[in-house]
């Protein structure tokens, strides 16, 4: 089974300020231009560098909410799975990604 899940009206602000302390390590190692800005916005703190992020191209926010989501996709995948639980669902994910 496969399941894909298309999101829409995504605040990319959210999304940076749940995600860069979580990688601030990480993103300095990358080599696409979305890492290497990512790396600079998060060198400020979280509420100025979600605001930074309105300014980006949507390509750019695009690009940077896809690698945010799969360098996540173990938190991700527990939090459904826990949810999913408290709900009576059990599954297990065998596989996350997220792509433009």
């Amino acid at each position: 089974m496969k399941i894909t899940l298309e999101l829409a009206d995504i605040d990319y602000a959210s999304v940076v300020k749940f995600a860069l302390p979580l990688l601030q390590g990480k993103l300095a190692e990358g080599d696409s231009e979305a890492s290497k800005m990512l790396a600079q916005i998060a060198k400020m703190p979280p509420s100025i560098a979600a605001g930074m992020v309105d300014f980006l191209p949507q390509d750019t926010k695009n690009e940077l909410a896809v690698m945010l989501f799969n360098q996540n996709k173990d938190s991700i995948i527990k939090a459904v799975t826990y949810y999913a639980e408290k709900k009576g669902l059990f599954f297990r994910i065998d596989q996350f990604t997220a792509e433009e």
